[in-house]
């Protein structure tokens, strides 16, 4: 009997966890730092006057950070640096929900125009890999047209809510 391929990250991301016309990463390359990816951003019209326009806006880089953060993540996973976790773990720990960007910093410099795939460049500056994983990424697009940074949070299993005793009736 044939084993089967596991998927690759896009695959993952493409078939399990994003809708269809949402997946914008298409390429990645790693290095000791973090990653260049790049991205095919689909935006509806900002204006309504010249509709052929479409702009990089929040929404998209949002998008965009959520799916090179996971890739980068998974990335980490795959170099051994993270114990107590593997690829199909990580996975599981996504489609649970349980991968979380806690913080999220933008600056838009300039209107980055569609219409071809954008770059990003994301720095991994910080990584407390612990019992439970965070990560703090630094990213820019389009020569730093827009930068920013992020905080993600990986937790392996179900953390109860800190404040849950206050919460609950006497």
């Amino acid at each position: 009997m044939e084993q089967e391929k596991p998927k690759t990250t896009f695959e993952f991301l493409a078939d399990e966890v994003y809708l269809p016309g949402y997946m914008a990463l298409t390429t990645e390359n790693y290095d000791k730092k973090g990653a260049i990816f790049d991205f095919r951003v689909k935006e509806p019209p900002v204006t309504i006057d010249v509709p052929q326009y479409r702009y990089f806006t929040p929404r998209g880089l949002h998008i965009c950070v959520s799916q090179a953060g996971y890739a980068l993540a998974e990335q980490i996973v795959r170099e051994g640096k993270v114990e107590g976790i593997d690829i199909p773990t990580l996975r599981q720990t996504m489609l649970a929900g349980r991968i979380k960007v806690t913080e999220l910093y933008q600056k838009f410099r300039k209107a980055i125009r569609l219409g071809k795939p954008i770059q990003g460049r994301f720095n991994l500056r910080k990584a407390r890999l612990g019992k439970i994983p965070i990560l703090k990424l630094d990213f820019g697009f389009e020569n730093d047209a827009v930068t920013g940074y992020l905080t993600s949070v990986i937790a392996r299993h179900p953390v109860p809510q800190t404040n849950v005793d206050i919460m609950r009736a006497k």
